[in-house]
């Protein structure tokens, strides 16, 4: 099913491109037609490859992907071991009852059924028609190298694909055969007969997309057109009468019309001739236009436009998590509706691994966050939650919780209780850097330094979020946290006992070493905004009389 709505998404993709590639080919009316030809080239690739790259010239809408896993329910007819990635849009609206049957996965089964029986049938179309061509050319005879004459055709054409073949008529007479011999082979130095495999193929994928077929039309028309000005370029213009005349003699016999899709040749045989006559040569400073138009709508229609929006999604969010490690499954039993919070329904994900849950709240903006955040000390769960231990991560317009049901800690031996809450530790632990680093795009600072007695390390860890909201107004999501740790470097650990500190950055406090040595100078956090960081942090440590200044240096920051 994912792979149908992915096609579904292409086509949409590609119907834009269509529809530009026609827009430039009515101004490309009167220009030689490889460069048309070439436009096609990129309704091709956006046709098929779903990934591309960023760029301020693109003429693409932000969404190219209108069409999600969760808008077509494929979700519930998923199995609930399997690994989902929910899109979810920006503005999540409070979850309503009865959408699921204007979403109702048997439609679109139906509809893939469907989509799999016709591209099918099409692409059997086309492999029993090139068989029975071939079986037709059995006794044709060959003229040189790849050329042969058969008796049972009217047209000339190539056909094949990894060692295309041009097929001629008989009585065909000498000046005939010079440019027709000539026209296929321009068809095969170009890589045409490649180009017009792979087309079918996007073809039949698409085959629901009445503008995929038109591009096919369109395509072939001008791959055509391009071949007899490249003849007319070669044997110069004094060919032009023979060569029209040529092609009104075949095209007045009598020739089976039938639809043969991997092989080409004839065309719409008015409209070449038209464009034969008038072939000429461009000026150069004419084909340096053409050529800088031809590369700014490529690049136009093949790259994606910048995500200028800050604002996440709950598929955002998921990927993020995948691609560092945790992998979160969507919760078929929970009903997101017993989690609402201001009326917004989250998403429900289970971390098998660590017998937790994730819950995936998007809100319309920071204001919205703030508000709801800051209204109860569980965010107003309906006590749902009120039997668990639970953390929680901000990240632009998004809530993270992550809660472990205290029932299943309670349920524990100390050694069983101790192995999971180690593992617990590890899970929050990926949480906060995928959240710090990759959802805010924050940065850690790491200071160090030494003494004579003491080795010390702050790390400081922040974001710094410039947000312009949906009424044009600037907000500033931002948060820090720092913390310092001490390590007495002198051979009578046991004899330092209780010790004092203070710190540049504002900390201070009394702490006893541990047996180790080590010590924690704490912690702090806030919502301010640092915009530059100190190059060094000073640490005063007194202890038994005695007192030394630790300098501690910016060492990395990333």
């Amino acid at each position: 099913m994912s792979a149908f709505i992915e096609v579904l998404n292409l086509s949409y993709l590609g119907s834009i491109v269509i529809l530009f590639v026609l827009a430039a080919r009515l101004f490309l009316k009167k220009v030689p037609k490889k460069y048309s030809y070439i436009l096609w080239l990129t309704v091709l690739l956006r046709l098929t490859v779903p990934y591309s790259f960023a760029s301020v010239l693109s003429f693409l809408p932000s969404n190219s992907h209108p069409i999600s896993t969760e808008i077509v329910g494929v979700n519930s007819s998923q199995n609930v071991n399997e690994t989902i990635e929910v899109g979810s849009p920006v503005n999540t609206a409070p979850m309503t009852v009865g959408t699921e049957n204007l979403t109702s996965p048997n439609f679109f089964e139906i509809a893939l059924a469907i989509w799999l029986v016709a591209m099918l049938v099409l692409m059997v179309y086309g492999i029993v028609s090139m068989l029975r061509m071939k079986r037709l050319l059995k006794w044709s005879k060959r003229q040189e190298k790849n050329i042969f004459v058969s008796e049972q055709i009217e047209m000339p054409f190539v056909l094949g694909i990894i060692k295309p073949k041009i097929y001629l008529p008989e009585n065909l007479n000498a000046s005939e055969k010079q440019v027709i011999i000539l026209h296929e082979q321009m068809h095969i130095q170009r890589f045409d007969p490649q180009i017009r495999f792979l087309s079918y193929l996007v073809l039949c994928l698409h085959w629901f997309n009445p503008l995929v077929w038109l591009a096919f039309y369109l395509s072939g028309k001008d791959m055509e057109m391009a071949c007899d000005e490249a003849v007319v370029r070669r044997l110069g213009n004094e060919i032009k009468i023979d060569y029209s005349q040529s092609l009104l003699k075949l095209t007045a016999k009598k020739h089976n019309g039938r639809f043969l899709p991997l092989a080409f040749g004839e065309g719409d045989t008015k409209e070449r001739i038209k464009n034969i006559l008038r072939a000429k040569k461009p000026k150069t400073y004419v084909v340096v236009l053409i050529l800088s138009f031809i590369a700014l709508v490529s690049v136009g229609l093949l790259t994606n436009p910048f995500d200028g929006s800050v604002w996440l999604t709950e598929k955002e969010i998921v990927k993020t998590f995948k691609n560092d490690g945790l992998v979160l499954v969507k919760d078929q039993e929970k009903d997101p509706s017993d989690y609402l919070l201001g009326g917004i329904a989250p998403g429900i994900y289970k971390l098998d691994d660590y017998h937790a849950h994730m819950y995936i709240y998007i809100f319309k903006n920071l204001n919205e966050r703030k508000v709801i955040t800051q209204s109860s000390p569980m965010y107003g769960f309906n006590n749902k939650l009120d039997d668990s231990i639970t953390n929680s991560y901000f990240s632009k317009n998004a809530l993270i919780v992550l809660e472990v049901p205290s029932e299943f800690l309670n349920s524990l031996e100390y050694s069983e209780f101790l192995e999971v809450a180690s593992v617990y530790k590890e899970m929050n632990d990926i949480v906060s850097e995928s959240v710090l680093l990759d959802l805010n795009e924050g940065e850690i600072a790491v200071y160090k330094g030494e003494s004579q007695h003491w080795t010390g390390t702050y790390t400081y860890s922040y974001y710094n979020l410039p947000i312009e909201d949906e009424d044009g107004r600037l907000q500033m999501d931002a948060y820090s946290w720092y913390g310092g740790q001490l390590s007495y470097n002198g051979s009578n650990r046991e004899s330092v006992g209780q010790i004092s500190y203070e710190s540049s950055w504002g900390s201070s406090g009394t702490c006893s070493t541990l047996d180790d040595g080590d010590l924690s100078l704490g912690g702090g956090g806030g919502s301010s905004a640092k915009s530059v960081l100190p190059s060094q942090v000073e640490v005063t440590v007194n202890w038994n009389n005695q007192s030394e200044t630790l300098i501690l240096k910016l060492e990395t920051e990333n």
